[in-house]
């Protein structure tokens, strides 16, 4: 097996692992909303943006392999969303700005404004079918993104034997692995 078809099996691994760690957090926690313990009725949004942050990340990371768009991250992380999980490219964009930069760089989802004006609101919902029902998960309606934690797991999960299989027929994915696997795991001085 080579390195790169191991480390697939490795990414699914830590996605299931992450899916089924969302799954007891959110069943623990959920028993505790609007009590005492969910102090501002947002039933434990600093716990929710961990999770955001590591299932982003692993779009980020996979689409540096998938989608080779050097130093252009934004683009490449919706180019993958559309490719390789089929979401619309309007809420992909979306999305990368709320859940990859605005939360990684701020550790809050703020309000985001477009160029023209148009203000972009956001409903974070975890996803596991009793806040949000499937087909609503990553729909872009008007200005309000309706996103779905677990769905995007497990939409990254589904998508890993697609990759592979791209893996296995485009070369240059496989040429460029260990380069970008290197770089990832330098330190510059």
């Amino acid at each position: 097996m080579d390195e790169a078809t191991l480390k697939m099996s490795e990414i699914l691994k830590e996605l299931e692992l992450l899916r089924k760690e969302m799954e007891v957090v959110f069943t623990s926690t959920r028993k505790l909303w609007d009590t005492d313990a969910d102090q501002d009725h947002r039933h434990f949004p600093n716990t929710i943006y961990g999770f955001v942050m590591a299932a982003m990340a692993k779009v980020d990371y996979l689409s540096k392999h998938w989608i080779w768009n050097e130093g252009r991250q934004t683009e490449r992380m919706i180019e993958f969303m559309n490719s390789f999980l089929g979401y619309d490219k309007g809420a992909s964009k979306i999305a990368v700005h709320f859940f990859r930069h605005k939360l990684m760089h701020t550790s809050n989802v703020l309000e985001l404004h477009d160029d023209q004006g148009k203000s972009y609101r956001w409903l974070l919902h975890h996803g596991d079918g009793s806040d949000l029902p499937r087909d609503r998960h990553m729909l872009l309606n008007a200005d309000k993104l309706d996103f779905g934690l677990l769905y995007l797991v497990e939409d990254l999960i589904s998508a890993v034997p697609r990759l592979a299989h791209s893996m296995g027929t485009d070369r240059e994915i496989l040429g460029r692995w260990a380069r970008i696997e290197s770089k990832m795991r330098s330190v510059t001085k």
